[in-house]
């Protein structure tokens, strides 16, 4: 029961024992102006709590995805344009509707050092996003070509 609602981020109570104990998950919403200037958007959540990050799925520059209310979020978004970046940062969040936002265009050099310092932020043990931005900009050369 409380697998199955962590896995489709339903909100939860459960009482056992004379016990209650209860998970609860706020909308996060938010949509990027501009998005079909973008080749590609991805979309981070990294919660403070844990070493791990997430990314979440949109369509049509159109994000929603469930938050665990008892965990603080920071949030990166990337825009893949044909030459260049846009990027957006927003730190800790709880669930919320952020609305439009705006992606700020970057250089390469820029985007790693502030994706670096996203990762270094949330500690040492944390996994980092940057493996992984570089590893999809790759794939989508080859798959270009």
């Amino acid at each position: 029961m409380v697998a199955e609602a962590t896995q489709t981020r339903e909100s939860l109570t459960v009482t056992k024992g004379g016990k209650t104990a209860k998970i609860t998950y706020n909308d996060f919403t938010f949509e990027v102006a501009n998005a079909d200037k973008y080749i590609k958007l991805y979309a981070y959540v990294m919660p403070y709590e844990l070493n791990s990050y997430q990314r979440i799925e949109g369509k049509n520059g159109k994000f929603s995805h469930p938050l665990n209310n008892d965990f603080r979020y920071n949030i990166t978004v990337v825009g893949e344009k044909e030459k260049g970046y846009g990027f957006f940062k927003q730190l800790n969040i709880e669930g919320a509707d952020l609305g439009k936002i705006s992606l700020k265009t970057v250089s390469k050099t820029k985007l790693d050092a502030d994706v670096k310092q996203l990762n270094a932020a949330r500690g040492t043990s944390r996994m980092p996003i940057d493996s992984e931005l570089d590893w999809l900009a790759k794939e989508r050369k080859d798959y270009k070509e």
